[in-house]
């Protein structure tokens, strides 16, 4: 190593004599022992693993990186006082078996060599087991059904669905949860679905029993029904074909039946039922025919709120708010303090008929309409029920004023005199 120099003006001096200097490079780390942590495991599942390792440098800091053997690392993780156990994260998207190994560097980047390997072995848990079929639970021979299910899997991996259909066929491994089939001969059935990952498959579901007729009567069920839980609603059947009297059997999907031509049937539970009537003549002919009624909940009644219609700005008041709701519902409710509030939330649930309370305080003085509504756990949402408060300009101020002075007088009636008031 040599150096020159040189003035303001640019004129440079002659080389200085030579030094040499000797650069010693850092001894690397040592190699990081093997990483340590969850050896048996849930693929998409994060597990975290640790190494330590030490530098020959005395206090010598150093980083680790941590390969996963799927083609992901962790990048360099640190810098950790040489001792300390370095550690990452990291989860596997797919089933198998994985080397996991570590290597070490320290500040001046002298890298170790990779650390023993961990085998690791990530696994799968089976889908749930699906919901029972939904579909028509009768029908006649030659017409095609809609069944239905619903499934999930605890690592949200992609499901596959089959259908069993009690006479000997299937509907092989489809990528929808539902799937069509006709019978070809009148009898009973048993109709069952399972769900399966790219690993394992989850357990049957509960059979959904059909009954299948023939087709020689042409059986109308109406419909398709709309209503609310708790209100009655007619139901019409029609048959062409066939000899008088007839007979008629209505499945309402409920768990109910009636042998009524035209019936009225009350739901207590919204959803979506597929309801079903069967015709029998007096010679023995028989059809069936399904249709669907669609239940909607009753909203709660318009929440009535209650409190103090005057207070003072900057100044917490409580409110005291309620509703019923038809059904029984529990509910939530949505308050907006003032025209334009923007940051209501729905708050619950509470059960049908308490009294909540909620505050608020004004920061400035004026009149506030305060808003609130309800919604039942289906989410249909009742009106809107108001009142009006009132933060006033000077008058609870003043009044406070005037309340303390009279209080002071009367306590020290000689202040009074001296103030000459």
């Amino acid at each position: 190593m040599k150096v020159k120099a040189k003035d303001a003006l640019g004129a440079e001096s002659g080389w200085s004599s030579a030094k040499t200097v000797q650069i010693t490079i850092g001894t690397p780390p040592n190699t990081p022992s093997t990483p340590t942590g969850e050896i048996n495991g849930i693929h998409k599942t994060e597990y975290s693993y640790t190494a330590i390792t030490t530098d020959p440098n005395v206090g010598d800091q150093i980083y680790y990186w941590f390969d996963w053997g799927d083609g992901a690392n962790s990048g360099w993780q640190g810098p950790y006082p040489q001792g300390q156990s370095g550690s990452a994260s990291h989860k596997w998207n797919t089933v198998g078996d994985f080397d996991v190994k570590v290597k070490a560097k320290d500040l001046a980047g002298s890298e170790t060599d990779w650390s023993p390997l961990l085998n690791i072995h990530m696994g799968n848990t089976a889908p749930n087991r699906p919901t029972r079929p939904s579909g028509p639970p009768e029908g006649i021979i030659g017409k095609e059904y809609t069944y239905s299910t619903s499934a999930s899997d605890p690592e949200g991996d992609t499901l596959q669905y089959k259908f069993v259909w009690g006479d000997g066929t299937d509907s092989g491994w489809i990528v929808t949860m539902f799937a069509t089939h006709s019978w070809s001969e009148v009898g009973s059935y048993e109709v069952v679905v399972s769900v399966k990952d790219n690993w394992d498959q989850s357990p049957w579901s509960q059979p959904l029993d059909v009954e299948i007729f023939g087709g020689d009567l042409d059986v109308s069920a109406g419909g398709t029904y709309e209503g609310f839980t708790g209100a009655p609603i007619s139901f019409t059947g029609t048959v062409i074909g066939g000899e008088e009297p007839y007979s008629w059997n209505w499945n309402f999907g409920d768990g109910e039946n009636s042998s009524v031509q035209n019936p009225t049937h009350t739901y207590n539970t919204p959803g979506e039922y597929i309801v079903s009537l069967y015709v029998s003549d007096s010679q023995g002919s028989e059809g069936a025919g399904t249709t669907t009624a669609i239940i909607s909940s009753n909203p709660p009644e318009t929440p009535t709120i209650t409190g103090k219609t005057e207070g003072a700005a900057g100044t917490e008041h409580n409110f005291t708010v309620s509703t019923t709701d038809p059904d029984g519902d529990d509910v939530y409710y949505w308050i907006e303090w003032f025209d334009g509030d923007t940051n209501g939330i729905w708050d619950g649930p509470y059960s049908s008929g308490d009294q909540v309370t909620f505050n608020n305080s004004w920061e400035e003085e004026g009149t506030y309409t305060i808003r609130v509504k309800a919604k039942d756990i289906y989410d249909k949402e009742s009106d809107w029920g108001t009142i009006v408060f009132t933060a006033p300009k000077n008058k609870i101020r003043w009044f406070s004023l005037f309340d303390f002075l009279e209080h002071l007088f009367d306590r020290f009636p000689i202040l009074q005199k001296l103030l000459n008031i």
